[in-house]
């Protein structure tokens, strides 16, 4: 029998691929002689290939082994559907019959704002501490939100001009405050007293904050501009008689409201300080320009959060530094 020379037939099989000599392989058309090395040589071919080819993800390999083998698991896979199903509808359960009571009790007990469209349901505001501090108390570790600062401008403004809804003589001495909240939250109820050395002929605020007010204050009968007095009249009759309790000359002290002052913001405030002389006699009196040197600040605000709400007391004295006229 003749012998095949593998080094002339390997190069004729590469030339007809693995396709093609695998249809010949099966029809017979190689002789006795040559097959074994027909064979080999597929042989080498299919293990190279398998050698080449990437192996798929291992998740591909679970759900691969699940498809051939999940019928015999069918039943497990049921059973724990069913309990986990049953565990749900328990838990459902519980859920809405713990949400009927706490609507029930809400709406009997509870005293609040309706909320969202639902008209049957009452939202409670959260109960808040309520606690008093001072803003000036020595040694207090209690950081105040409202910073305060005050200067005058030595500078006269021109007689008859018109600056900050004032309208400004010589003998006027411009005197600035500044209630400032940098402090990350809204302030609200400011109710604090600004008073003066000198006499205070108008005051006006340069900022635009809503709703800030100006009222004259006098320590004297309550804060209250106005006093009044028991006066009897001839027949011996006691009437009550109102009167001014600033005279002419006008207060030393106005009274700040200001709701809500919110973070970074501030209020700038602008008066116009005169003071007053009288002769040796104490005759006559006339205004002169006399620069103030302190103005003292009192009063209290609040801040609140979800938990909380503070009311600082300030009662502080700050000496007028020197500024510049704007």
């Amino acid at each position: 029998m003749p012998i095949a020379d593998p080094d002339k037939l390997r190069p004729k099989l590469e030339k007809d691929g693995v396709e093609e000599v695998k249809n010949k392989l099966a029809r017979g058309a190689y002789a006795k002689f040559k097959a074994p090395i027909v064979k080999e040589w597929l042989q080498e071919k299919e293990q190279n290939e398998q050698t080449l080819e990437p192996k798929p993800p291992k998740f591909l390999q679970n759900i691969k082994w699940l498809e051939l083998h999940w019928k015999q698991y069918l039943k497990y896979i049921i059973v724990a559907v069913v309990v986990l199903l049953i565990i749900f509808i328990i838990n459902k359960v519980n859920l809405f019959d713990k949400s009927s009571e706490s609507k029930k009790t809400t709406i009997n007990k509870v005293e609040g704002d309706y909320v969202g469209r639902d008209k049957n349901i009452i939202i409670s505001p959260p109960e808040r501490k309520v606690s008093s501090v001072e803003c000036d108390k020595q040694g207090s570790k209690i950081s105040c939100p409202l910073k305060l600062t005050a200067y005058r401008n030595e500078e006269p403004h021109y007689h008859g001009s018109l600056f900050g809804e004032i309208k400004w003589n010589e003998k006027d001495v411009d005197v600035r405050v500044l209630f400032i909240n940098k402090s990350g939250r809204t302030i609200h109820d400011i109710n604090l007293v600004i008073e003066s050395e000198t006499y205070i002929r108008e005051i006006r605020q340069l900022t635009q904050i809503s709703d800030v007010s100006f009222t004259p204050y006098s320590r004297l009968f309550g804060g209250h501009q106005y006093g009044s007095l028991i006066i009897k009249d001839k027949e011996g009759k006691e009437h009550m008689q109102p009167f001014n309790v600033y005279g002419f000359r006008g207060p030393k002290a106005y009274q700040v409201i200001c709701p809500k002052l919110l973070n970074n913001s501030y209020i700038e405030i602008i008066m116009a300080n005169i003071g007053w002389e009288y002769n040796k006699e104490k005759t006559k009196i006339w205004p002169i320009r006399k620069l103030p040197k302190w103005t003292r600040i009192h009063g209290t605000y609040a801040t609140t959060d979800i938990n909380s709400q503070i009311t600082y007391q300030l009662n502080s004295e700050i000496s007028l530094q020197r500024g510049k006229k704007k």
